[in-house]
Order: structure tokens, then sequence, then C-alpha cells
């Protein structure tokens, strides 16, 4: 992960570099696939790979809360915890779940309302939708999950390997949407608060002049 200076945007300069040290020994995960930067007021972001491939077949690679305080010296503060099945499910692992595991996107940065500052979501593919309080980024967890029915045909190649692809955030509604391979879903969580159901204008964006000039 790079952190550059865009001050001058026509001369970026590299200001500094979050680099674990991974071991790889098999597979083409990327390991830095998204780079939330929702909480930079709080002084951290969060990174997450993007797995390749299915049945865990390539070494696990985490997603990191990572202290961007000093942009210079950036420095990993915690994990994300990895998602485990619930006790009813005929798995032991998500490994053990036919499709890819691993995060792959966070709360897509332009949604309306003000991302809440301890609360996020990513799509973890076959492990459905997983949300954590980072209320203590040094303690982050999971507070809610959804597993959606997965799509595919084990003899159709690829087929079964984005079962929870995208999440985007209602902040003002508080209303979870999730894209998957078997439709789209609407969600709520406790840890989020009461949705709000009926329609209501956007009284502000994630981000600054966002759909400016649009109702």
């Amino acid at each position: 992960m790079l952190i550059h200076d865009l001050s001058d945007i026509r001369n970026p300069k590299l200001l500094g570099r979050f680099t674990p040290d991974y071991k790889y020994t098999r597979g083409t995960v990327i390991a830095f696939h998204t780079i939330d930067v929702a909480r930079l007021d709080r002084g951290f972001v969060i990174t997450n790979p993007e797995t390749l491939s299915p049945d865990c077949n390539e070494t696990f690679v985490p997603s990191w809360v990572v202290d961007v305080r000093d942009p210079a010296a950036p420095r990993a503060i915690a994990q994300l915890p990895v998602p485990t099945p619930p006790n009813e499910a005929p798995y032991k692992t998500f490994c053990d779940k036919r499709g890819r595991f691993g995060a792959h996107n966070p709360p897509h940065i332009k949604a309306p309302g003000k991302p809440d500052p301890h609360f996020t979501c990513y799509a973890h593919f076959n492990a459905g939708v997983q949300c954590y309080d980072i209320r203590d980024p040094a303690k982050p967890r999971i507070v809610a999950y959804f597993i959606p029915p997965q799509g595919g045909e084990l003899d159709k190649w690829n087929s079964y390997n984005r079962t929870v692809d995208n999440v985007l955030i209602e902040w003002d509604r508080r209303i979870i949407w999730i894209a998957a391979d078997t439709g789209l879903y609407a969600l709520e969580a406790p840890a989020l608060g009461e949705p709000v159901t009926e329609p209501m204008p956007v009284k502000e964006w994630s981000l600054p002049g966002l759909n400016a000039g649009h109702p």
C-alpha cells in the first residue's frame, strides 16, 4: 500500500509504503485490492485482498487496519477477524464450501449519508457479507453477517465464485445492500441501528460535492 502527496496533482510524491512480510507459497492472490479511506479522520484505513482461486487454493492474506497518522510511516494496528461459519452450517470452514473465500469490497465510498465511524461491512464471496465493530481499531469484531443462497453449478467452472461481490450502505437510512449471484438483498444490522424503510431525500453524501446539482 502506497501513500502519495497529491497537493501538486501534476507531480505526485511517494510519502510512505506499507509492506507486510508475506511469504507466498501458492496462488495468485491480490494482496491489496481495495483501501477503504472512509475513516481517515480517525487516523486509519482498512485494506483488503482479493482471493482469485476457489477452495482456498491460495496463501491466505489478511485485511489490515493501518495507522496512517504519519503518512511516511504507516503501521499495522490489527487484522480483521477471519469469518467462521455458523454452527448449523454443513462445513467447518469456508474453505470447505465451494467458491472463493476472502474479503472483496468494502462499502462503496459514494453513498448517501456519512459513513459510521465505528461500523463497516465487507463483501466476502462465499462467506456472504461480514460486518465489523471498529470502535476500537486495535480490536475489530464481527458483529453481524448474512450468507445468502449460493448460485452456480458444480459442473460449470467459475459459475459459483462470486457469491457476494459488492456492498453499499445507505448510511442515512441504515440499510445494507449486497449484490450476490442469487440477487440483490437489503439488510439491517442491530449494530448499525434501526433502518428507515420509508423513502427520504438525501441530505448529504459520503463525499462533499457528490452528485451536486442532482435531486
